[in-house]
């Protein structure tokens, strides 16, 4: 059985997962913020504007970052997730961990929402499983122009 923490992240967390991000992710970060993007940078960037950033480990591996980062509107907040292919490998432990963890990303939010990269159907079916709505596709999103969908949740 394996077994899953979740932790504040910490920097060198950065330092650990982007060699490893998933090949969907990594296309993700790079069509949002240009091919000379620093995985490390960008994952450091996240964890340092987050309001509760997370680190998630299976077994001791850590497979994702995530947290939600506070907008200009009261109580909404910009939700992202950057993972390995450790997420595959262990779905039922990471989906079972999931809602937990999406009902401690709320906590000082109303509502979450983002825009993900329409090629990256894994990150789509896992947000839809998690009862995200999908609001319209954006046909030019981010430094490469590629159709990205904006997605939201109400806290319930």
């Amino acid at each position: 059985m394996a077994v899953v923490e979740i932790r504040k992240s910490e920097w060198s967390d950065a330092n650990a997962l982007a060699p490893k991000l998933r090949k969907a992710d990594k296309e993700e970060m790079i069509a949002v913020l240009g091919e000379k993007v620093d995985p490390v940078a960008a994952l450091r960037y996240g964890i340092g504007v987050s309001y509760y950033p997370f680190t998630g480990l299976i077994n001791g591996e850590i497979v994702c970052i995530f947290g939600a980062v506070a907008e200009t509107h009261d109580h909404i907040g910009a939700v992202w997730l950057m993972g390995s292919d450790g997420i595959t490998r262990h779905k039922m432990a990471f989906l079972r961990q999931s809602r937990v963890c999406l009902g401690r990303l709320f906590e000082p939010f109303a509502l979450l929402w983002n825009c993900v990269d329409k090629r990256n159907t894994q990150h789509i079916r896992w947000l839809k499983w998690l009862g995200f709505s999908f609001l319209r596709e954006i046909p030019e999103y981010g430094e490469q122009s590629r159709p990205f969908l904006e997605f939201a949740k109400i806290k319930e």
